[in-house]
């Protein structure tokens, strides 16, 4: 009610509109207002008078009045109401009438369950003030003409259908936005999926850290390097100082190793700190990558679950959405038909009703808009349902195919496989059921889909997809129920297959015995001499671990009846007390048999078998086996003579292994091998007595490796030959098998194969004979390991071309290698090799040496061009022809002679205390030669310095040496060592005349080291005659007595003078 009426005012204008539907004329309002005076009963009372003027009306007559007049009809809850309200209130219908149009008032706002009443509440507060406003205008001389509510029901009407209207347009709009917002995630996030799935970012993240360790490690390591470099640089500082102060003291050769050596490791730890920087790059690369892929992959991880968390929202968006178009479009239908209920009310206009209409066509229209969205969503949802539902049922698909798949394939043959069987009959039921379940989901979702899209009448291609995953679905569910169907079958045929496994156990009598397994792994036992006879019949069964078990305790040696019927047992174990025969070549289905004895063992078996054999205290008796697939043969104390042979007249087609124990000062028997794929022979003695028996292995189309060991634990025991001869030996048109040869503690060793590729060699002292020699040859290269051999030469046909040795645990030593087809030799390893003679090689090219290995060799054939030692930090010593081969070395020590005068071809000693000894009458060079780092000794005989230095072309030539060695001298030479190159360290071995030194430099050092038969030695110290403080340091050294001579050095005002006197008996002790 608006502010400005207020008690009598508002209650005559109420009264007059609610009972008459008229406003009265000013004079009879003010008389009116004047009857119902101020005060709350004073108004009460005037209603209630006021009423009584339509007492002949009934209580629903006037009740239908009054509400009509209100604008509350139709409502006949509300007609009811008041009726029964007026008949319980008669004498009071008036004052009722009044609280009805007041209550009514104040309901425009009203929410709940009075919400429906608020049009009317706005309808009549306005007829009240419109009322009001007519009465009190004075002019208003007769009542107003009857009021028409229904217009003002209407119009409240055709407003709220119009705002119900414009809501659930906004609606529709918003429910079909959330349609394609969801269809919009749902394409986001199977984009994310793909991404995702193409990387597995817990392995990239492992990945990852282990490039992160390893890049940590690598910076440590050049951390370390870096240190060690450090180290190593001050301490060559320090050396070459100590080098400095050492000069002309007796110190001074010991400082110089000591520098030397220092700028050796300090050059080392330079070239590590290179080697460990760049693998530090590489590995702070590599971590770099490997980090950049797995934040990737973690980041599409997090991508994935973002799109799948924005999915979720999207579609809670897009159900409340369309629930909510389709309420506000129920809502505007409503609405818009009461606005057509209202506007035909109407009575003084049609302009209402044309409105109306139009409301509710508007209203209708937002009704199949909001469906149509509604269905969009929907079949999208479903849809999205189906694709997940036939996700889901593919993944239990697999999971059940992959149980079942490890079911089909389980072999069931024993108790053990039987119950794995049922217990993968059970996994694959359960991954069965599942399927079901996963398969019935989504055809549910499927079909809910097909529903879904169905209704969406605008787009058809949804009905295709909803069809496709709906026969997806259907196929699932036929599959599922196939599978239910023989998991059900399985489960019942492998629970009763264990009970067909259970194992039975039979004794043999001295009778006859026939017996018969089953499936189960049964076993047979013989516990008394011929328990088995020869009518015994003994069959195993369908399982596959039958055992026969056969003893004798009888102190005699025991031979088992090859009589008896044996099938379908797979393995037999014989133990005796003495000597064991068994030939067990007619037993069927057998796959292992096992014998024990104390003496003689003579063992035959199938070819299937696994054959093992142990003898405890063989002594002097002899073990042959024939026929298996692998034979491990083991004896021990054997006494002498007890020869083993395997595969004379059958050959094993498998692993053949041998360890015989000799015990005391005995010469054991011949070990004879034919057959086997990889073939083992090992002897082992204890007593300095014992000789090792001949090994011989004879090799079938199976055999690719044949080792021979013979370990002594004590000094002295004799070692003996070893012969592998392949299948193919002698056979000119067939390529051989046998790869690999391995021979330890042998005296000779002969090979026949000419596939043979590697040959490690150990503890051996004579001749190496590779016979190779065929037609089908194409093995070129051998690879040969030694150590500590002690001489011997290496043989073969004429046939490798390249030889690679590779040096360990001890030096070793051959007498020559004859290899006539060799072109390259290299050595590495960590042991040095010494070739007495080298001379067997005739058509060698190239010598290369690595590692930390060293080479002895004279290579001075006019084949080789090369030498190479620039890899090892070993010591080499090699004779060559520098006419025709070149020399490179490295930080290793190089000992070098050349074997021809005037070397044309380049020597470059490198890094390490190296020496070059000069062939005799190398008075000119025309290659270059250096020295390189280090304290480096020239040696060249006496005759030839003296012409070499009368010019400095030689100098020009030879350079980077610190010493000179001079052999030779014979009468009356001198040498120039300013022309032959500044030397300040002279040597002399031997003098027969008078050698004279011109031009050494002050400071400079003369060794005498042998004895001298002319007059001595001249000293010319370079400008000695002007000189006031000229130094000659003299060192004499000889092991035994020395005759020094005299040395002259002539204006030199000090002469140090240093013996190394190595004889500790005086040669005169009488002498003073």
């Amino acid at each position: 009610m608006p502010a400005a009426i207020f008690g009598a005012q508002a209650a005559v204008s109420i009264l007059n509109r609610a009972f008459n539907d008229v406003s009265p004329a000013n004079l009879v309002y003010l008389n009116q207002v004047n009857e119902a005076g101020t005060t709350e009963a004073s108004i009460n009372a005037f209603a209630i008078k006021f009423g009584k003027s339509f007492a002949t009306l009934s209580d629903a007559a006037l009740a239908s009045k009054v509400l009509g007049n209100l604008g509350l009809l139709p409502n006949a809850d509300l007609l009811l109401g008041v009726t029964d309200y007026f008949a319980a209130n008669s004498a009071s219908r008036g004052l009722v009438v009044l609280q009805l149009g007041q209550i009514l008032t104040n309901l425009e706002g009203a929410t709940g369950s009075l919400a429906i009443y608020a049009p009317a509440a706005v309808a009549w507060n306005s007829e009240v003030t419109t009322s009001y406003t007519y009465s009190a205008t004075t002019t208003n001389t007769v009542d107003s003409p009857a009021g028409d509510q229904t217009a003002n029901l209407a119009a409240a009407a055709q407003t709220k259908a119009a705002a119900s209207l414009a809501a659930a347009q906004t609606a529709s709009t918003a429910a079909t936005t959330a349609a394609t917002a969801l269809t919009t995630a749902i394409a986001a996030e199977a984009a994310a999926k793909t991404k995702a799935d193409a990387t597995d970012a817990v392995a990239l993240k492992t990945a990852s850290d282990a490039a992160a360790a390893a890049k940590t490690a690598a910076d440590t390591a050049l951390t370390a390097a870096q240190a060690a470099k450090t180290a190593a640089d001050a301490d060559k500082v320090a050396k070459d100082a100590a080098l400095v102060a050492a000069i002309g003291t007796a110190g001074e050769a010991a400082a110089a190793t000591a520098a030397n050596n220092a700028t050796a490791i300090a050059n080392a730890r330079a070239t590590d700190v290179t080697t460990k920087t760049a693998a530090a790059a590489t590995a702070a690369t590599a971590a770099t990558t490997a980090k950049t892929a797995s934040d990737a992959a973690t980041a599409d991880d997090a991508a994935l679950t973002t799109a799948t968390a924005a999915t979720a929202t999207a579609l809670t968006a897009a159900n409340t959405a369309a629930a909510a178009a389709k309420t506000a479009a129920a809502t505007a239908v409503t609405d818009a038909s009461a606005f057509v209920t209202a506007a035909a009310a109407t009575l003084t206009t049609t302009t209402d009703d044309t409105a109306a209409a139009a409301a509710k066509t508007a209203a209708d229209a937002t009704v199949t808009s909001a469906n149509a969205a509604a269905a969009t969503a929907e079949a999208i949802v479903a849809a999205n349902a189906a694709t997940a539902a036939n996700a889901a049922a593919l993944t239990a698909k697999t999971a059940y195919d992959t149980a079942k798949a490890a079911y089909d394939a389980k072999v069931v043959n024993s108790l053990v496989t039987a119950n794995e069987s049922v217990a993968l009959a059970a996994t694959q039921a359960t991954a069965a059921t599942a399927f079901k379940t996963a398969a019935d989901a989504a055809v549910a979702a499927a079909a809910t889909s097909v529903t879904k899209a169905a209704a969406t009448t605008t787009n058809t291609a949804d009905d295709t997809v909803a069809a496709a995953a709906k026969a997806t679905a259907d196929g699932y569910a036929t599959a599922a129920g196939a599978g239910v169907t023989y998991a059900t079958a399985q489960t019942a045929a492998a629970a009763a297959k264990p009970a067909t496994y259970v194992a039975k156990t039979f004794t043999l009598t001295t009778g006859i015995d026939a017996f018969t397994g089953a499936a189960g792994d049964d076993t047979f036992t013989s516990l008394v001499t011929n328990g088995l006879s020869s009518l015994d019949v003994l069959d195993g069964g369908d399982g596959t671990g039958d055992v026969l078990n056969i003893s004798s305790a009888s102190g005699a040696a025991f031979t088992a009846t090859t009589a008896a019927t044996v099938k379908n047992i797979e393995t037999v174990t014989v133990t005796g007390d003495n000597a064991v025969t068994i030939d067990a070549s007619g037993y069927t289905g057998l796959t292992k048999l096992t014998t024990t004895g104390f003496a003689a063992m003579t063992v035959t078996g199938t070819a299937a078998a696994a054959i093992t054999v142990s003898s405890t205290g063989v002594a002097g008796n002899a073990v042959t086996v024939n026929g298996g697939s692998t034979v491990a043969v083991t004896t021990t104390g054997a006494t002498g003579g007890a020869a083993i042979t395997v595969g004379g007249t059958t050959a094993p087609t498998g692993d053949v292994t041998i360890s015989e124990a000799l015990t005391g000062a005995v010469a054991a028997g011949a070990i004879a091998v034919t057959g086997g794929k990889v073939v083992s022979v090992t002897q082992t003695t204890s007593n300095a007595g014992a000789t090792a028996g001949t090994v011989t292995v004879t090799g079938t189309a199976n055999t690719t490796s044949v080792s021979a060991t013979h370990t002594a634990s004590v000094a002295g025991a004799t070692n003996n030959a070893v012969t592998a001869n392949d299948v193919n030996f002698g056979a000119a048109s067939k390529a051989s098998t046998i790869t690999s040869v391995t021979a330890s503690g042998y005296t000779t060793l002969n090979v026949g194969s000419n596939a043979l590729t590697t040959l490690s060699l150990a503890n051996g002292s004579s001749n190496i004979i590779i016979d190779n020699q065929a037609t089908t040859v194409t093995t070129k290269t051998l690879g040969v390991t030694v150590d500590n051999l002690t001489g011997g030469t290496l043989d073969d046909a004429d046939i490798y071309t390249t030889l690679n040795v590779t040096t360990a645990n001890k030096d070793s030593t051959l007498a020559n290698v004859t290899f006539g087809a060799a072109t390259a030799l290299t050595v590495a390893g960590t042991k040095s090799l010494t070739l007495t003679s080298a001379a067997g090689l005739a058509a060698l090219k190239t010598v290369t040496v690595s590692g930390t290995a060293g080479l002895t060799a004279t290579v001075s054939q006019a084949s080789v061009t090369g030498v190479d030692t620039s890899a090892t930090t070993g010591t080499s010593t090699i004779t060559l022809d520098a006419t025709k081969a070149t020399y490179t070395g490295g930080a290793g020590k190089d000992n070098v002679t050349t074997s021809a005068a005037a070397p044309s071809k380049a020597i470059a000693l490198g890094a390490g205390d190296d020496s070059l000894t000069l062939a005799s009458g190398t008075t000119a060079v025309t290659g270059t030669i250096t020295g390189g780092d280090g304290s480096d000794t020239l040696s060249m005989v006496a005759a030839d310095a003296v012409t070499a230095s009368g010019s400095a072309t030689f100098a020009g030539k030879v350079s980077g040496f610190e010493k000179l060695t001079l052999t030779g001298a014979t009468g009356a030479q001198a040498v120039d060592l300013a022309a032959l190159g500044n030397y300040t360290d002279v040597t002399s071995s031997a003098s027969a005349g008078t050698l004279t030194l011109n031009n050494l430099a002050n400071g400079g050092t003369l060794n005498i080291t042998g004895d001298t038969a002319g007059t001595g030695y001249v000293v010319a110290v370079t400008n000695a005659g002007t000189g006031t403080a000229d130094v000659l340091k003299l060192n004499l050294s000889k092991a035994g007595l020395l005759t020094a001579g005299s040395v002259t050095a002539a204006s030199v005002e000090t002469v140090t003078i240093t013996t190394a006197d190595t004889q500790t008996t005086p040669t005169n002790p009488l002498d003073t």
